[in-house]
């Protein structure tokens, strides 16, 4: 059925293609793009229990981010995919990369997992088309362990060039990019 609401463009199934022909053995799956987590919304509990919900009967798992370090571990060792809404604020204790011209606070855990398990990171998105509910799916970059392997330092590294992809996307369609999260909230020490 998602498929007659999907388009996901032929680049990005090169790009996936490319990936399996690796070898990659945490290989992202179009069905796991569809269905990526997200974090918990604001809105009312009825609201976001119907969203859990209807993702978790999509085959998602939920992972809350308090303990989720040892499960991300066990879920890549079993060869699963992860999903990461990866440009939300990431509090005082993110990393501070470039979003914009602007230092944004960063999760650095995805590049900490990628890195510490040597598999890709795979920049996705998703963009609806005209005023359908119809969408895009698509890969704007894949991150591939041989190209951080020589960096001083990696984690900041891969965060920098995961964000950079995710900029790339918004820059491509600003008025698909949900603004109101505040994403510049925290700001680096000396900035406050």
């Amino acid at each position: 059925m998602w498929e007659r609401l999907l388009d996901i463009r032929g680049e990005a199934l090169i790009k996936l293609e490319a990936i399996r022909d690796a070898g990659v053995k945490n290989s992202l799956d179009t069905e796991l793009v569809l269905t990526a987590p997200s974090k918990k919304t604001n809105l009312t509990k009825f609201i976001n229990d119907y969203l859990y919900n209807v993702r978790r009967r999509a085959g998602q798992k939920i992972i809350d981010k308090k303990g989720a370090a040892e499960m991300m571990d066990r879920i890549t060792s079993e060869g699963a995919t992860l999903c990461f809404i990866a440009d939300q604020d990431a509090g005082r204790k993110g990393m501070f990369v470039d979003f914009f011209g602007r230092k944004a606070s960063t999760y650095k855990s995805i590049a900490l997992l990628a890195a510490t398990n040597n598999i890709p990171i795979c920049v996705a998105y998703s963009r609806r088309e005209d005023n359908r509910f119809f969408f895009e799916i698509g890969i704007n970059r894949i991150i591939f362990p041989e190209e951080w392997k020589d960096k001083d330092d990696p984690i900041k590294w891969i965060t920098a060039e995961y964000t950079k992809a995710i900029e790339e996307f918004v820059r491509q369609d600003p008025s698909q990019y949900w603004w109101l999260h505040r994403r510049w909230k925290h700001r680096p020490k000396g900035e406050e």
